[in-house]
């Protein structure tokens, strides 16, 4: 292939991942500065946020302004501010005008911090403080004993939450608000300020209280982690199901009264870019511009894309596919962040735990290996599979049915375990030789080898299963242990 092909393939590439480029270039008019778009806290929510529309007429609210307005609206509402930033609290009017509402009876809240940002309107209405302090539970069945559990007593509902990196409420008296939810009595504190010196007492830390005034309920939560990064999180073995207990908060909260206006908070955080008001500007889309410049440059050369369509033919997109692949390897390569490991160094020996993980862990994640490697940890990691199915069900991975599964994992994720140890299957027969080709093949090994390791062990914890890994020179070793509940 000539350099000139080469350059238009390359131009082929580059035409595709810019022309569907949302971004435009912002040219200031009558001397305003460049005005860029604000960042959203709401993206690590968006499960949560999927909830509540399912099942709620839902607000959110971008600015001070249309808060304001949307609280001057009749009828009931629930207003929710999930984990403002720090130096981001309620303006004084917007906390007159939310605690008037709370005070007459028509409007709930739902406020989720572990900073000390809002404690005036805290202290003000439900007389409570949140000093940002982070709890720590020694009794914690996880690596990180920031990470802890506790028993949910809200409503009829008997559920087990998870919170990740809490703080603890301090109730003033006299106060209105009950605690549902604390810390073991193992528990203490440690200070994020190293200026200040945090209670250390061992002893129950309370992490949520609820509260009734007239009509109006509220729930303040030292954790935000349960509406978005935690949102998702199922440990049977503890019991835990985080999204029973964020429902429960909200049919709490709404007394089950799906008519009412669910008010969400997207004005208390940061913003990533500075808006200058007042300033015009005008938008040119990068897209369009970079497709309207190339067709002119194709048009200009179509001698060389003439030729290159009546060489390839049909193999052009192959082309295009393998010239971009190889692209990325080099620069993956030469400016990648990864280290390079070799084969013969001993990996640390890691276990494995839900929502923490060791130093350890993180280091093998980051570290990149040959395929052989891959294919033979996956190998592995199917040998011991095939030993646990055929000890907790007479069968190995290959001749499994979804019936037995589906007795211990339910019918969907029967099916689902059933594709993943085909897929172990198939690739275990090539590690061996049996099988000269994967369909579909393997592009990256590092990614599926973390994938269906990953799946795997969330089908043995539904087991009562714990999988971690030991290394012995240049093999992974694959071993077992069965959970205990604490």
């Amino acid at each position: 292939m000539s350099v000139r092909k080469f350059i238009g393939l390359l131009w082929i590439v580059a035409m595709l991942a810019i022309l569907y480029s949302p971004s435009a270039l912002q040219l200031p008019v009558q001397g305003g500065n460049t005005v860029t778009g604000e960042g959203s806290a709401l993206q690590t929510m968006s499960p949560f946020i999927g909830y509540l529309r399912s099942n709620y007429r839902v607000v959110i609210v971008n600015s001070t302004e249309s808060l304001l307005a949307q609280m001057n609206n009749t009828g009931r509402m629930t207003y929710l501010l999930i984990g403002p930033d720090r130096g981001h609290g309620l303006s004084s009017e917007e906390a007159r005008v939310i605690s008037n509402r709370y005070l007459n009876g028509s409007l709930s809240l739902l406020i989720a911090e572990g900073n000390s940002t809002n404690n005036a309107f805290l202290s003000y209405l439900f007389h409570i403080k949140v000093p940002g302090d982070v709890i720590r539970d020694l009794t914690s069945p996880f690596l990180d004993d920031r990470v802890f559990t506790s028993p949910v007593e809200l409503g009829q509902d008997n559920v087990t939450a998870v919170f990740d990196i809490a703080s603890p409420i301090i109730l003033q008296n006299p106060s209105g608000m009950i605690p549902f939810a604390r810390s073991s009595p193992n528990s203490t504190e440690i200070s994020n300020d190293p200026l200040l010196h945090a209670n250390e007492t061992r002893g129950q830390r309370t992490v949520a209280v609820s509260g009734v005034m007239n009509s109006s309920r509220a729930i303040i939560v030292s954790d935000s982690a349960p509406f978005s990064t935690a949102y998702s999180v199922r440990l049977p073995r503890f019991g835990v199901d985080e999204q029973a207990f964020v429902k429960s908060m909200m049919e709490w909260l709404t007394i089950s009264d799906k008519n009412t206006t669910i008010v969400l908070d997207n004005v208390h955080y940061r913003s990533l870019a500075i808006n200058v008001p007042g300033s015009s500007n005008i938008s040119l889309p990068i897209g369009r511009l970079f497709a309207a410049a190339l067709s002119y440059w194709i048009s200009s050369t179509d001698s060389i894309y003439s030729g290159l369509t009546k060489s390839t033919g049909v193999f052009a997109i192959l082309i295009v596919i393998l010239t971009t692949w190889s692209i990325y390897g080099v620069l993956v390569s030469k400016y990648s962040s990864e280290n390079r490991g070799k084969d013969d160094r001993p990996l640390p020996r890691i276990e494995r735990n839900i929502l923490a993980e060791s130093r350890e862990k993180v280091n093998f994640r980051t570290t990149t290996r040959t395929s052989g490697f891959y294919a033979s940890t996956l190998q592995q990691l199917n040998v011991v599979l095939g030993q646990v199915l055929t000890r907790e069900f007479g069968l190995d991975t290959s001749s499994i049915t979804i019936d037995p599964l589906a007795s211990r994992l339910g019918e969907q994720g029967a099916r689902r375990a059933i594709r993943i140890f085909a897929r172990l299957s198939d690739i275990a027969e090539f590690a061996e030789g049996k099988r000269r080709f994967l369909f579909p093949p393997i592009i990256r090994w590092k990614r599926t080898t973390e994938v269906l390791t990953g799946e795997v062990e969330e089908i043995l914890n539904a087991l009562g299963l714990t999988i971690f890994v030991a290394t012995d020179k240049k093999q992974v070793n694959f071993m077992l242990r069965r959970g205990q509940t604490k």
